[in-house]
């Protein structure tokens, strides 16, 4: 059955990094690199059907990727990563802990010197935030086209801030608070289950001036975004107008009736 692995790999500590198109599997994929060898832990790619299947052009400039290593000082002692056999108990009460108070540290603080996580659409007006990973933030960017809004400052004009987010997991709760500052809500647009969305709540919560974080549903409970198959911009336009409309409805383009996808008869 479809599924996602995005939970498990929360669990076993393992960070994720997310390729939205054949491009950025070859430069998430030095960053992983990169990432596994500083900080000496384990790294994913996701990658979904839509992006592993595809093709494209693609730019094999080495320049493209160059890894700025973050500062690795942790409680006034510089990291070396220095590998082991110590691999089974009791040893791995003590990798777990590392982990947690070290390694993740390190993680964060790599991906924040190289801008994995960054927003990329931003205006002082913002009062709506659009938060995506992957392969789900190329298709919010399209699905905000098909409502009119085609290019960052058509984004912009409409209060939108966007954020897109290269390495979700781990989460680094400080970024996203600084990209929910001044906004009254914020829409999580992922596939399948809410673990993004959960920890962007997470986050925010009972901090000052906590907009409303949205996901899989509106507010009120009714459904937003599915949580099956694949969420394209076909799957999510719909539940961005009726967010965006909210204040923003005259600058949206007028709804278009749907045009329905036939499956072709393979025999």
């Amino acid at each position: 059955m479809p599924s996602s692995s995005d939970s498990a790999l929360v669990d076993l500590h393992i960070p994720i990094l997310y390729p939205g198109d054949v491009q950025e599997i070859l430069d998430l994929g030095r960053h992983a690199v990169e990432l596994s060898r500083l900080a000496g832990v384990w790294t994913s790619l996701k990658v979904v059907a839509a992006v592993g299947d595809g093709s494209g052009t693609v730019d094999l400039d080495l320049g493209r990727t160059a890894s700025v290593v973050p500062d690795m000082v942790i409680d006034g002692v510089a990291y070396e990563h220095r590998p082991d056999g110590n691999l089974i108990t009791p040893h791995t009460l003590r990798l777990e802990q590392d982990f947690r108070e070290t390694r993740a540290e390190l993680v964060r603080r790599y991906a924040l010197a190289n801008g994995l996580n960054r927003t990329t659409v931003d205006t002082p007006d913002a009062w709506i935030g659009l938060v995506a990973s992957g392969f789900t933030y190329h298709e919010t960017l399209q699905a905000l086209g098909r409502l009119g809004l085609t290019t960052p400052a058509e984004i912009a004009a409409a209060g939108i801030r966007v954020f897109q987010m290269q390495m979700p997991v781990p989460f680094n709760p400080a970024v996203i608070r600084t990209f929910a500052r001044g906004l009254d809500e914020i829409v999580v647009v992922e596939e399948k289950n809410p673990t993004l969305e959960w920890l962007v709540k997470d986050a925010l919560y009972g901090g000052p001036d906590q907009p409303v974080v949205v996901g899989k549903t509106h507010p009120d409970g009714r459904l937003l975004m599915r949580s099956w198959g694949i969420l394209d911009a076909d799957a999510m336009v719909d539940g961005l107008r009726e967010r965006i409309s909210a204040r923003s409805g005259d600058r949206l383009a007028p709804e278009q009736k749907r045009r329905e996808r036939l499956p072709i008869p393979l025999s």
